[in-house]
């Protein structure tokens, strides 16, 4: 039998499997769970829809409260003209030394970074593997070569490009999807997913250098093609896949069994980020509704026999 779930961003949307989530604007609740999603003191970077990018310090979240004021973050470096065009991604390593960022002049940069002294260290590598914009990156940590290795995805070639930071060498192709790649995340050391304005979710393993699974983007009716997928992410545990979509649905979708749990739609707009917390107890994500939402995972209905 069909169940709706309501969420106070949201609309009421028919689903296919029980409701899972609550829903709200952001506040600051249970901040001991969500402030460890980042470290205590950690470093952001800013790119912007122009040439420069920031480096910026924030809060230490373990001072967070509900009565905590905002306040602007302390700018540590600011870089102009990094890029010839604007910066549509960026991304830290597994260590915070390397910084990677992707733009629309079809170009990828890396930049070494010193956090002690907050500034750059040695000359930027530039890499011109992609015929479009690079839309998304994201890094897998080597461990057999002790060396970060970077994930690229864009516009016009519609390919996925494995490359080692320490070499700038290219060495390994994707390729599948017909459309513009939207976002990537990796995973487990060898797992990687990416989604795509062709409306589809694939799933990569570098051991078997190919894709592994297709998931097809659900309509918010259940019924119907489904929308361009603007960004996924998966749970600590592996085990659970989000993504947000074009037609501000969001989709849960069971790695183990592979098959979808839930669609919903926490915003009214298109969804742009949603991220996990550490423990996968709440889901944030983010739209050109300019909201930020978090759900809670722990709902009424039983979770334990998806994670």
């Amino acid at each position: 039998m069909d169940r709706k779930l309501t969420s106070r961003t949201g609309r009421e949307i028919q689903n296919r499997s029980p409701s899972l989530f609550q829903s709200q604007d952001w506040k600051m609740k249970r901040s001991s769970e969500l402030s460890s999603s980042i470290p205590a003191e950690a470093f952001m970077q800013v790119g912007v829809m122009r040439i420069p990018y920031e480096s910026v310090h924030t809060q230490n979240c373990n001072e967070l409260s509900e009565n905590y004021e905002t306040h602007e973050p302390t700018v540590l470096l600011k870089r102009m003209k990094h890029h010839e065009g604007s910066i549509y991604c960026l991304a830290w390593n597994g260590t915070g030394d390397l910084l990677a960022t992707g733009s629309n002049d079809k170009s990828i940069k890396l930049t070494r970074f010193n956090q002690e002294l907050c500034n750059v260290e040695g000359g930027v590598m530039k890499l011109a593997v992609h015929k479009g914009t690079v839309r998304d990156l994201c890094f897998m940590e080597d461990l057999s070569n002790r060396s970060s290795l970077l994930i690229s995805g864009g516009s016009v070639d519609n390919k996925i490009f494995i490359t080692d930071c320490e070499t700038g060498t290219t060495f390994q192709t994707f390729t599948g999807h017909c459309g513009t790649i939207l976002c990537l995340y990796t995973w487990g050391g060898a797992m990687f997913v990416s989604g795509s304005h062709d409306r589809t979710i694939r799933l990569w393993d570098l051991r078997s250098r190919g894709c592994v699974d297709v998931i097809s983007a659900p309509s918010a009716s259940g019924t119907g093609p489904g929308s361009s997928v603007c960004a996924v992410c998966v749970d600590p545990s592996g085990r659970l896949l989000v993504s947000g979509h074009q037609n501000s649905t969001c989709m849960l979708y069971d790695l183990t069994s592979r098959k979808i749990i839930q669609c919903f739609e926490p915003h009214t707009a298109e969804i742009r980020t949603v991220r996990f917390s550490p423990k996968a107890y709440y889901l944030l994500t983010g739209s050109f509704d300019q909201r930020v939402v978090l759900s809670d995972m722990q709902g009424k209905s039983n979770l334990g026999s998806i994670f």
